[in-house]
Formats: C-alpha cells, sequence, structure tokens
C-alpha cells in the first residue's frame, strides 16, 4: 500500500470542508472553511467521529460490532451496512473532491454549481482513487442511491 491520504478538500452545494483522516484523538474531521447561504453546520466548526464514509455527500459515523452471540468479533467498516442509528453529522451534497484548497475555492466560485459536477469529474476520481478501499479512517461508499459516483 502506499502513502495514505491525510488532508483533501470536500466542496458541497453550500461549504467548503477541510477534511483530515486524523485529528488530535485519531478520527477522521472535516473543518468548514467557506460557506455560502445557510447551513446547520456553522463557519469553521469541525465535525469528526470514529470514520468518515464519502457518501452523496460526506458521512460521520461509528462501525457496528458483531460479535454478540459469537467468539468471532468483527467490525462493520462499510456505511451502508451500518445502521443508521450509528451515523453521526453528515454534510450537504458533494460537489467535488480536491487536493488543493486553491482547487476548491476556485470551483466553489464557479456559477452554476451541482452536486458531482462534471466539470470536476476528474479531480474527484483522482481523490477517490488515492482515498481507496483500504483507508484506515477513510471508507467510499460504492451503493447505488448512496454512492457519490455511480460504478
Amino acid at each position: 500500500m502506499g502513502s495514505i491520504l491525510e488532508l483533501f478538500f470536500a466542496v458541497t452545494t453550500t461549504s467548503i470542508y477541510e477534511v483530515m483522516a486524523r485529528d488530535a484523538h485519531g478520527f477522521p474531521c472535516a473543518r468548514k472553511i467557506a460557506l455560502k447561504g445557510e447551513s446547520i453546520i456553522p463557519l469553521g466548526k469541525i465535525i469528526a467521529d470514529q470514520m468518515l464514509a464519502i457518501c452523496d455527500g460526506l458521512q460521520f459515523y461509528t462501525p457496528e460490532g458483531h460479535g454478540f452471540l459469537s467468539s468471532q468479533t468483527s467490525v462493520e467498516r462499510r456505511v451502508e451496512m451500518v445502521n443508521t442509528q450509528w451515523y453521526g453529522q453528515n454534510s450537504s451534497y458533494i460537489i467535488a473532491l480536491f487536493f488543493t484548497e486553491k482547487e476548491a475555492r476556485e470551483c466553489f466560485s464557479a456559477e452554476n454549481l451541482k452536486p458531482r459536477d462534471d466539470r470536476w469529474l476528474e479531480k474527484t476520481k483522482e481523490v477517490l482513487a488515492v482515498i481507496g478501499d483500504d483507508h484506515p479512517t477513510i471508507t467510499i461508499c460504492h451503493e447505488p442511491g448512496m454512492a457519490l459516483l455511480a460504478e
């Protein structure tokens, strides 16, 4: 496995988030660094939980443990398989993902933004490819209806 992505930027329909793979406690977190219009999450607020799923929005959650009736214990990391009671805060719909704040701000200032915006599809795919399916704190949801990108 190559290097693990520690920082990227998510542009949503209302905001830009600086997303970090690990905060001081080792958990993923996102800090809102720009806001357009209204949002439940104020500018500057940090949202965090044990895991972050890249879905059609950023979805923080706690992985669900198994093993109550079994001697083998496992943890379910796939957000689509975790009971929604374990979901934490989430963002609005993602427009695009970027490696740099500069690119994220350029996107955020563009006109007629829409979720999964085709103008930044390649940048988004690049970030998702670097995150990959083996990241320790971030998962990529592939479930139709929840996923950021169609398979």
